[in-house]
């Protein structure tokens, strides 16, 4: 009998029908078990998915957003710098 791993696995002798039924049944329970698990890790991966396509587009519409304000304040910023000078004169208290 070839043993992979003898460390690992023991040899277990199979007598009968019965214990290849057995056997058979265990390694089925097993299957469904790593099955229910790809299939967790399938809607795991679903869901980052969506979260990430969320993700990006909340990025565009931030990035489109900051453009527009920073264009809003490039336009105002020379205004303010001309008020800034006509109006500082008079803001200092002349005591």
């Amino acid at each position: 009998m070839d043993n992979p791993d003898p460390e690992k696995y023991i040899p277990v002798p199979i007598i009968g029908f019965g214990e290849v039924r057995w056997r058979m049944k265990c390694q089925e329970q097993e299957t469904k078990l790593h099955q229910a698990f790809l299939d967790r890790v399938a809607e795991d991966i679903a869901e980052l998915q969506r979260r990430h396509i969320t993700t990006v587009a909340k990025i565009t519409e931030y990035r489109h957003k900051f453009l527009e304000l920073e264009h809003r304040v490039l336009q105002v910023c020379p205004t303010l710098f001309i008020v800034f000078l006509y109006v500082r004169p008079y803001l200092t208290i002349n005591t």
